[in-house]
């Protein structure tokens, strides 16, 4: 109890004493507020240059928030752009296999298709070399001027420019077709040597075969006009 008191009253004299020299440092009251007005200036000064830091410091950070909203909404706009290309590439993505798909699809086909037309090709050459060896027996039971005659008819034809198939039709025999092979013999008997006219599309155009035959001595033939 007696310690507080005196640590209490001890520290009150100390006061007095500030108080005391503050006092001694001017000799005059006139002095003493001159300083004291200094001081208050300085001070106001000080506060000035502080509240114009602090404006100048909330007008950046209002500035800051500003560009931070400005950038906020950037960075958004960005995002719906990733968005909408990543959703984009993701499409092309499919649509790229798709037609990948498609592109192996087609290619499988296509050999297929190869498969198939060598298939025709063997059959066709086949076809090709057995009509060959049957107009050779053929030709060998015809009388040699109508053989001659025969074979000489494939260049006269490509030399006067003779449509195939409108002018010119080859062999009665090759403008028909079995439905059985079971009537061949009796369709060779009917027909006999008829089976090997020549048939065209008008006199004309058998003359103008004929006359060349006899002219180059080709050999002979005999015709029917298709009416």
């Amino acid at each position: 109890m007696y310690t507080n008191t005196y640590t209490h009253c001890s520290a009150y004299p100390r006061g007095l004493y500030a108080k005391q020299g503050r006092g001694k440092q001017f000799r005059t009251k006139k002095e003493r507020d001159a300083h004291l007005q200094s001081q208050i200036k300085e001070l106001t000064s000080a506060k000035t240059e502080k509240e114009e830091l602090l404006h100048e410091k909330q007008s950046k950070l209002s500035s800051l928030r500003k560009s931070l909203a400005t950038e906020g909404k950037e960075v958004e706009a960005k995002k719906k752009e990733l968005q909408e290309k990543s959703k984009l590439l993701e499409d092309l993505t499919k649509s790229i296999e798709e037609k990948k798909r498609t592109r192996n699809e087609m290619a499988d086909s296509r050999k297929e298709q190869w498969r198939s037309i060598n298939e025709l090709s063997d059959k066709v050459q086949d076809a090709k070399e057995t009509s060959r060896r049957s107009l050779y027996d053929m030709r060998k039971s015809m009388p040699r001027a109508t053989s001659q005659g025969l074979e000489a008819l494939k260049q006269i034809v490509v030399s006067e420019k003779l449509s195939i198939g409108v002018e010119y039709f080859g062999l009665v025999m090759e403008n028909f077709e079995l439905t059985d092979e079971k009537y061949a013999t009796a369709v060779e008997v009917a027909a006999q040597n008829s089976l090997f006219h020549i048939i065209v599309d008008n006199d004309a155009t058998a003359a103008k075969l004929m006359k060349r035959l006899e002219e180059e001595k080709l050999g002979e033939y005999s015709y029917c006009v298709l009416y």
